[in-house]
């Protein structure tokens, strides 16, 4: 089972395009250690269980977006 958070998306990255039974050809560096990772089996999240994780990450990206264009167009005075 994989989990949200840094640990979960780096063993989710590594272990895309493995099939049932098939291991990760290289042992994966997490916070936590090493892993070789087994994809025992695969299912779909039903889009109602999930809407709540999907609209909580687009609204940090679209956040985000919106910190960058303000850092961008800032005008900064330093009066010292």
């Amino acid at each position: 089972m994989v989990h949200d958070g840094a640990h979960g998306q780096t063993l989710r990255r590594c272990s895309q395009g493995l099939k049932k039974g098939d291991f990760t050809t290289d042992p994966v560096q997490t916070q936590y250690g090493w892993h070789i990772i087994k994809l025992v089996d695969t299912r779909d999240a039903p889009f109602d269980q999930m809407k709540p994780q999907l609209t909580n990450a687009l609204m940090q990206k679209k956040f985000q977006e919106y910190i960058e264009g303000l850092k961008k167009t800032a005008k900064i005075e330093k009066k010292l």
